[in-house]
C-alpha cells in the first residue's frame, strides 16, 4: 500500500515539474540565471487545535535547491519534521515528509525574500500506516551572507490522524551555494 500511494503521488507531481520547467525555459531567453542550494534546521509550534491538542511541537529540517533568474528562483524542497505527542497521547511522534516545489521572490536584493510553495507529504504514527497528503507552506526569510533565518506559516491536509494540521517554524540554515 505504502509503494503504491508513494508511486500515486509521484504522478501528481509530474505536472508540476514540467509546468516549472517550461517556465524555466522560457525564463532563460530572458533573464541571467543562477542556482541556489540550502540546507536548514528547524523548530515548529503547532498552531491549530487538530495539531495542538496532541503535539507539543516538532524538530527537523530541510534541504533544498533553487533556479533563478534576478531576484525570482523556483525551488524544490525535501524536509523531515518529527512532531513529539504529548504525554496522554497514546499515538507517539509524528513525523510528516514533505516534498514541495515553490518560488522565492526577494523583495531587497539578496537579504529578504517571500516564498509559497505546494507538494505532498508523507505522514506517519505509530498507530496508522504512512499517508500521502498535501502540504504547503509560506513564509519570509532574510539571507545575510550565506545564514539564513525563516519564519513559514506550513500546514498539512489528511483524512487520519489530524485532518488539517498546521503550525508555525522558525528555519535557520546556510546557503551552500548560490551563483
Amino acid at each position: 500500500m505504502t509503494v503504491y500511494c508513494q508511486l500515486n503521488a509521484m504522478k501528481y507531481l509530474r505536472p508540476l515539474f514540467f509546468i516549472i520547467i517550461c517556465i524555466l525555459q522560457y525564463q532563460n531567453i530572458q533573464a541571467q540565471r543562477t542556482s541556489l542550494f540550502f540546507v536548514r534546521g528547524q523548530y515548529s509550534l503547532p498552531r491549530n487545535p487538530n495539531l495542538a491538542n496532541t503535539y507539543t511541537h516538532a524538530f527537523g529540517g530541510e534541504a533544498g535547491a533553487g533556479l533563478g533568474f534576478d531576484d525570482t528562483f523556483f525551488q524544490l524542497t525535501i524536509g523531515y519534521n518529527k512532531f513529539k505527542a504529548k504525554e496522554s497521547v497514546t499515538t507517539g511522534p509524528l513525523t510528516l515528509i514533505p516534498v514541495r516545489v515553490g518560488i522565492r521572490q526577494y523583495i531587497l536584493p539578496n537579504i529578504v525574500y517571500l516564498h509559497a510553495g505546494g507538494g505532498l507529504s508523507w505522514i506517519k504514527n505509530q498507530t496508522i500506516p504512512t499517508e500521502t497528503s498535501f502540504t504547503v507552506s509560506t513564509g519570509v526569510g532574510v539571507q545575510i551572507s550565506m545564514l539564513e533565518i525563516e519564519g513559514a506559516y506550513e500546514g498539512v491536509s489528511n483524512k487520519k490522524p489530524i485532518g488539517w494540521g498546521s503550525w508555525f517554524g522558525m528555519k535557520l540554515g546556510y546557503v551552500l551555494f548560490k551563483h
